[in-house]
């Protein structure tokens, strides 16, 4: 089951956004933005298909779907074939790539014994996901200790990644 955000107006940017809610996944083009926040173990999964200016994320919380009921975007396993199928539903074609962001250790220092490290095998998963569907990773900002925010721009393919330490930087 595929599940997308439908775009909320955005008046600070004047334009429209598309906020996608933790566990669940969007698709914008042209003057839409993608927009996530709450990034700490969690991973946002960015396609882009640049020739339709298009855009899909999902905002992934764990790494891999078990027999419980959930959406398909809630996890880094079958995230990427849902937004390979909701950005073909929108027109999306090849060539295709990808972006990633999050993935933060958010209790550095807790052993994994004790405290399974989801944020890693998160990036993990989405990686042997992408690589499995033939789509190369163009930029990522993941790992680390702090949490982050993410918008798309997919008119221009590009990923503005927020920090609370580090405010607003483009990858």
């Amino acid at each position: 089951m595929l599940t997308a955000t439908l775009p909320a107006a955005d008046t600070a940017a004047a334009t429209q956004s598309v906020v996608v809610r933790m566990g669940d996944c969007g698709v914008a083009g042209g003057a839409r933005v993608l927009k996530t926040v709450g990034l700490g173990s969690c991973l946002a999964i960015v396609i882009f298909a640049p020739a339709q200016q298009l855009a899909v994320l999902a905002h992934c919380m764990l790494p891999a779907r078990d027999e419980s009921a959930g959406a398909m975007s809630k996890y880094a396993d079958t995230a990427v074939p849902s937004l390979i199928a909701l950005l073909a539903a929108h027109g999306g074609e090849s060539p295709l790539s990808a972006a990633l962001v999050g993935g933060a250790s958010m209790f550095p220092g807790i052993p994994s014994t004790f405290l399974p490290d989801i944020a890693t095998q998160n990036v993990e998963v989405a990686r042997r996901a992408l690589a499995a569907a033939g789509i190369p990773v163009r930029v990522e900002d993941i790992g680390g200790s702090v949490g982050r925010s993410v918008t798309v721009e997919p008119a221009r393919q590009r990923v503005m990644v927020h920090t609370i330490r580090g405010g607003n930087r483009w990858l």
